[in-house]
């Protein structure tokens, strides 16, 4: 049961995301965003050329103009599928949601913030219970920092896909993956004589901050960055199974 746990986890951690998908390689969806872009946004394509004075969840939250025209042009094509039958297709690697309050993917963002909830609840209640000079306090400690930040951004990056969002999303999404390998071997060496954890603690931070580095700095490396999870799962499988 474990191990079929295990592999599942590691999964669910690898979820790849297209830039391109068959929705929105369809020449009549990019002729709608083009024309609803003429048509109704300014050269920039960020503001509208005639706003209508209301207030907008969408815009408080960074909907662009020529954003708006893709999402008006994705649901136009679904619904043409629809009418033929046809199952709907997704656009830029992303199933149609309908968009709420601003929020591109309501539903995520409620898991998001419930997984949240569920581990700021655990923490108060793990610094109430755990001794502050147990041995492991300080790991587990960061670690729920660490979770805590990874659901604050997942919750932003659903409510809003942008290139800053997502990166972030990524960078502690697989943090925690990291952190969570980092933890099951601090285990082992905590009690280890020398400076055994110190080292291995400056390995990870290091291979972190690569790891960042290189997302950050060059273009984003979907490949790169679901090997890095694959790795990192294999290796809590590993540790898993020889405990």
């Amino acid at each position: 049961m474990n191990k079929l746990f295990t592999l599942g986890f590691i999964f669910l951690l690898t979820g790849l995301e297209a830039d391109a998908s068959l929705g929105d390689s369809f020449p009549s969806y990019k002729s709608c965003v083009d024309t609803c872009k003429m048509e109704y946004c300014q050269t920039d394509g960020y503001y509208f050329k005639q706003p209508d004075g209301k207030f907008n969840w969408a815009g408080l939250i960074q909907w662009r103009c020529s954003d708006d025209c893709r999402y008006r042009c994705m649901w136009a094509i679904v619904d043409n599928f629809e009418r033929k039958g046809w199952p709907p297709p997704q656009f830029h690697g992303k199933w149609p949601f309908i968009r709420w309050m601003g929020l591109q993917e309501p539903a995520s963002v409620v898991f998001s913030l419930l997984n949240l909830a569920i581990h700021i609840v655990m923490f108060r209640k793990f610094r109430n219970e755990v001794r502050p000079n147990s041995p492991m306090y300080k790991v587990w400690f960061l670690y729920a920092g660490v979770c805590i930040n990874c659901w604050v951004w997942s919750a932003i990056f659903h409510s809003r896909d942008l290139p800053l969002t997502e990166l972030m999303d990524y960078l502690s999404a697989f943090g925690m993956v990291f952190y969570s390998l980092y933890g099951m071997i601090m285990r082992v060496l905590i009690r280890a004589p020398g400076p055994l954890s110190v080292l291995f603690t400056l390995v990870c931070v290091s291979f972190f901050i690569n790891h960042a580095g290189y997302l950050v700095l060059d273009q984003f490396d979907y490949q790169y960055n679901m090997s890095a999870n694959i790795a990192v799962g294999v290796l809590m499988y590993r540790q898993l199974h020889q405990e």
